[in-house]
């Protein structure tokens, strides 16, 4: 079936309402020649006789009625009208949510891969994290698409957060979720932890909260992250309580959850400015903006279709 529904099929309100309005009219033009025939009968000039009271008072009486007529039929237009409005915006809105739930899905949905059971290992990318890190295009655009699918599918609806921005940074933080070829003291690694966006254990924590339950909700090991000195250069740390997760998703979630607690105006925003706050002071770019190296990342590989 070819055809669709529109809000604009409403031809009975609007008849509904063209009549009303008529009906409307025709009393109006009474009242008004029931009004030119009281003022002659209120002339004693011009007409004279006993009846003339009596018609005075039948005349005030049709008046009385059709101004009460009158009155009627503009609450049943002014109800039509509330109605039909109603109706189209609750269509509307109806239809903009299938629309965007459509639209979700087919996201959620990009090639042959459907939206994340909820418990991605990162360990599962690492054969095809390897291809893409190493410059495989094809690689890079199926890991995108998986990655894609869990970022939306993890935070979304609950934060609204910019997905293509959590996708370069993902891409940033773990090298595309390559096999690591340093490991931890322990002999973990963060991708091996599910720790995708380097997240440290007390992320946005000041010194006198370090026992808050915030900083002990998720479990940490002791990672070698890359830091840099103040020449800016590279130098590997060993001692950053960083946090493990239990999924991929696990480890969006809790990095959204960080985002709109400490800057609750990128809630729901597509503009990276507006995340350039908390950027900045995430991973700081000793040679240059990190808002703008994300920016070129997101440019790059075409990140941006992913966002809602």
């Amino acid at each position: 079936m070819n055809e669709k529904y529109t809000v604009s099929d409403y031809g009975i309100f609007n008849d509904a309402i063209t009549t009303t309005n008529k009906l409307k009219a025709n009393i109006d033009t009474a009242q008004t020649t029931s009004n030119d025939v009281k003022s002659v009968i209120d002339n004693d000039a011009v007409f004279m006789g006993p009846c003339a009271d009596s018609c005075v008072e039948a005349v005030n009486t049709l008046n009385g009625s059709m101004t009460v007529m009158t009155e009627n039929f503009t609450t049943i237009n002014n109800y039509l009208t509330e109605v039909a409005t109603g109706y189209k915006n609750g269509d509307t809105a109806a239809m903009n949510k299938v629309l965007n739930l459509d639209s979700t899905s087919k996201k959620l949905s990009v090639g042959t891969h459907s939206v994340s059971s909820g418990n991605t290992q990162a360990t599962s990318f690492n054969e095809l994290g390897d291809r893409a890190y190493n410059g495989d295009k094809a690689a890079q655009q199926e890991w995108i698409e998986k990655v894609a699918a869990i970022v939306d599918s993890s935070q979304f609806d609950k934060y609204g957060m910019k997905n293509s921005l959590i996708i370069a940074q993902i891409i940033n933080e773990s090298g595309w979720m390559h096999t690591p070829k340093t490991k931890n003291p322990d002999g973990s690694t963060l991708t091996g932890n599910n720790n995708v966006l380097g997240i440290n254990t007390d992320m946005g924590i000041s010194a006198d909260k370090q026992n808050s339950t915030w900083s002990q909700k998720r479990k940490s090991t002791q990672s070698n992250v890359t830091q840099w000195n103040s020449s800016g250069t590279q130098v590997i740390g060993t001692s950053e309580a960083m946090r493990t997760y239990d999924s991929v998703e696990e480890c969006v979630e809790d990095y959204a959850d960080i985002l709109y607690t400490y800057h609750p105006e990128c809630k729901g925003s597509n503009n990276l400015e507006d995340y350039r706050s908390f950027l900045e002071g995430y991973t700081p770019n000793p040679n240059g903006s990190t808002t703008d190296k994300y920016r070129h990342i997101i440019d790059m590989y075409d990140l941006e279709k992913y966002d809602r």
